[in-house]
């Protein structure tokens, strides 16, 4: 009969496991919020497409030539930034499949977080990329009142106890 393992042989196991229920875990966060279904009534999905807003377009005083750029470059980056998020989705498969193979070899396991992680990397840095090629279209006016009206309906968002979504607070139809 082989030796049993002590509970002390068994700890490096559980703390990898833990560590790998803990990166399973934060890997299915943002899947599982974007699961939760459309935003509150009265709010729009802008993707960051501040722009399409006409209200927003009258505050910040758009030219016809900056809401052209505006939606040239952000057409421009859509390509890229839906293969980034392919590969991101592809790589959280393998993962985990690797997680639900409780043979998976520990280094194929780290291996997957890496590369995940590398791909989510690469993905935050196009998205920030195509922001700051659109901040470039603005005046530094425009942009100091980008910035209030995002504040303000952030913190209207806050009284009525919701969050505001990733990459900004969506602005109410209605200012």
């Amino acid at each position: 009969m082989p030796p049993r393992p002590t509970r002390f042989a068994a700890a490096p196991l559980l703390g990898l496991a833990a560590l790998a229920a803990l990166a399973a875990f934060a890997a299915l966060a943002v899947p599982l919020a974007a699961a939760q279904g459309p935003p509150p009534a009265g709010l729009r999905q802008l993707d960051g497409r501040f722009w399409t807003l006409p209200q927003v377009r009258e505050r910040l005083a758009l030219t016809p030539q900056q809401v052209a750029r505006l939606d040239e470059l952000f057409l421009a980056h859509q390509t890229r930034l839906i293969d980034l998020k392919s590969e991101v989705d592809k790589l959280h498969l393998r993962f985990g499949a690797l997680m639900a193979d409780h043979r998976a070899p520990e280094a194929e396991i780290f291996a997957a977080i890496d590369s995940l992680e590398n791909a989510r990397a690469e993905l935050a840095k196009s998205r920030a990329r195509m922001m700051v090629r659109l901040r470039e279209v603005l005046s530094i006016e425009q942009r100091e009142t980008l910035e209030q009206l995002r504040r303000r309906a952030a913190r209207r968002l806050r009284q009525e106890g919701r969050r505001p979504g990733r990459g900004g607070p969506a602005f109410p139809r209605n200012p």
